[in-house]
């Protein structure tokens, strides 16, 4: 906010699914809103950045390009990796909450999370090869 003089989307778009989600359960004392909310955000930003990647835009550019400094082609290919990503964790998600319950939906989120850390740090390493001149080496902009 302060850098960019702008309120970034990826926040405010992921902070409006907590807030509902997390409203939704409180009202009504179903926690399974919460396991809708993994489900559906990670679903639909998946869905969003694979017709994207599929009509040839890298859509993740939108959001994080005051962030990254990479090529179009990197932005594709980094789209189409996170599009895959989120949809595999969204499907799990409503596997393993529908056929195991609630204790080991809280495990596989565990694992998800960490899995997203390892998944997004791996990045970096596409970030770095697909890098414009005049940012960091690992992309970042300077």
């Amino acid at each position: 906010l302060f850098r960019d003089k702008r309120i970034p989307l990826f926040s405010v778009i992921s902070s409006s699914f907590v807030l509902v989600c997390g409203g939704a359960t409180l009202i009504s004392h179903d926690a399974y809103w919460v396991v809708l909310e993994y489900t559906i955000y990670n679903g639909l930003f998946g869905i969003v950045l694979l017709i994207g990647s599929l009509r040839g835009h890298g859509l993740l550019k939108e959001l994080f390009s005051t962030m990254f400094h990479i090529t179009d082609h990197g932005w594709k290919i980094l789209s189409l990796r996170w599009s895959f990503f989120l949809l595999i964790v969204a499907f799990g998600n409503e596997i393993v909450w529908r056929m195991y319950g609630e204790g080991p939906w809280v495990h596989y989120r565990l694992f998800a999370a960490l899995f997203l850390c390892i998944f997004g740090f791996s990045q970096f390493f596409l970030v770095r090869t697909h890098r414009l001149p005049h940012a960091s080496p690992w992309g970042l902009r300077m």
